[in-house]
Formats: C-alpha cells, sequence, structure tokens
C-alpha cells in the first residue's frame, strides 16, 4: 500500500513540473514554438475525426493499434460524412499539456476486474501527451494526441519526444525549437 501512495504521489508531482534537459528523457515536455510538419497528405476518412498513427503507419480505427505501444491521433475539430484530405504544412505547436487519465480496458478487451483485488488500483495508466496545432490555412486541423498504456507497477510514464517521433514515422516530423 505504501508503494502505491509512494508512486501517485511522484506521479501527481511529476504532472506539475517540466523538464527541459535531455529530449530522450520522457520528463522533457515539448516546448513552445515547436513544430509539426506534415510531409504528405493525410486522408481522413468519412466520420471520423482523425487517423491514428503507430510506427510511422497509419490506421482509420484504434482497433489495429497495440496501446502499450506509443501511438498518436492526428485530430481535425469536426466530422464530416465525406473523406477529407490535411495537405502537407508545417503546423504552431500552440499548447502541450500532459495528461494520464482515469485508467479503464483498452477497447476490444473483456476482463473480469479492471482494478487489484487488493488494493482497488486500476489495472494499467494511460500516459497522453497532447499538442495543441494551429494553421491559417487549414484551420480545422486541431491536435496531436499521443499516448501508451503502463501497468502502475513498472516506471509508468509519458512518452519522450524520440518515442513520439518513433510512432509518427516519415509521416509527420516534429521539430523543437533550434533543431529544425
Amino acid at each position: 500500500m505504501r508503494a502505491l501512495v509512494l508512486v501517485g504521489l511522484t506521479l501527481l508531482l511529476s504532472a506539475c513540473q517540466t523538464f527541459q534537459g535531455n529530449q530522450a528523457s520522457p520528463y522533457f515536455v515539448v516546448p513552445k514554438g515547436s513544430t509539426l510538419t506534415l510531409n504528405r497528405d493525410l486522408s481522413i476518412p468519412p466520420d471520423r475525426p482523425g487517423v491514428y498513427l503507430q510506427l510511422g503507419k497509419q490506421s482509420d480505427t484504434l482497433g489495429p493499434i497495440n496501446q502499450y505501444t506509443p501511438y498518436c491521433r492526428f485530430e481535425l475539430r469536426s466530422l464530416s460524412d465525406t473523406p477529407r484530405t490535411v495537405r502537407p504544412e508545417k503546423f504552431m505547436i500552440t499548447r502541450v499539456h500532459q495528461e494520464t487519465p482515469l485508467a479503464g480496458v483498452p477497447s476490444g478487451f473483456r476482463l473480469a476486474r479492471v482494478s487489484s483485488e487488493a488494493t482497488g488500483e486500476p489495472a494499467y495508466y494511460i500516459f497522453a501527451t497532447l499538442l495543441d496545432l494551429h494553421s491559417d490555412t487549414q484551420p480545422d486541423v486541431y491536435r496531436l494526441d499521443c499516448r501508451h498504456y503502463q501497468y502502475p507497477f513498472v516506471t509508468a510514464r509519458h512518452l519522450s519526444v524520440d518515442e513520439i517521433r518513433q510512432a509518427l514515422g516519415d509521416t509527420l516530423t516534429l521539430s523543437l525549437p533550434g533543431n529544425r
């Protein structure tokens, strides 16, 4: 029980801090002034607000995604009943925030319980890094939401910049100030 309280406090305190050192560290937060460049047309299917990217491969649904491996969702602000295409462009990152949403069961999985019987703790945590995007020419582009699921008894943490880049592959390029 004491270890769980310690993990919880560590997560709470780390959520309040930013780390601007080594970008390979999961404690490094993408700084203001960073950009996200779409390197080729990205097709958004009808009735979907975005697409998923994992290991550089695109998916229209979460189904084929391994949620324990870093993945990102490129999101638009609205739905449409027709397919849409987002054109190559450099998007400004206007806000970065990290969340640890309430743990749950990955879609498609059925478990008898989602918590440890002894402690009542969740079976896993979701660590999300959200990059709000801006474009004057494509105002419907909204956000890049990158995440992975982690078990609470491992070193649970947010994604590093390198892991986000790995999820994006060559579809999108994340550039930090001074590293363009």
